[in-house]
């Protein structure tokens, strides 16, 4: 039994770690650190027109804030995304990104700032998971 036991969690770590690695090969992380007891990701994400690079915040295990600090986009596509306030409808929903339904017109952005923070949070619970 106990062999049995080791087996299955053996098989379950090595599937979460291979999980881990397959990353978003649309996204990446330029740097990563901890300020004032915030941790400040600077990330690109593929969209539409090239990278959206962005400044991801998080405070208390959850994303406080998503500055934008260049993007490519069509300008009028940006723009939809802006206008619906999409950003801060991402941080609210931010424990159910999943649901979140993209930007009718500027599906491809919007998609992409969704996908940057699936992906930040992912590094982030990999990164500090803690184990009991």
């Amino acid at each position: 039994i106990a062999l049995l036991i080791i087996c299955i969690v053996s098989i379950l770590l090595l599937a979460s770690s291979k999980k881990n690695n397959n990353k978003d090969a649309n996204f990446s992380i330029i740097s990563k650190e901890n300020k004032n007891n915030q941790i400040v990701y600077t990330v690109s994400q593929k969209g539409y027109g090239g990278s959206i690079k962005a400044e991801v915040i998080i405070s208390n295990d959850r994303i406080s804030a998503v500055n934008i600090i260049s993007n490519h986009e069509t300008k009028d596509k940006y723009q939809m995304v802006m206008d619906n306030n999409y950003i801060d409808k991402l941080i609210r929903e931010q424990n159910n990104l999943d649901d979140v339904d993209t930007i009718s017109g500027a599906t491809v952005t919007s998609t992409a700032l969704k996908k940057m923070l699936i992906n930040v949070m992912e590094d982030y619970k990999w990164k500090n998971l803690k184990v009991y």
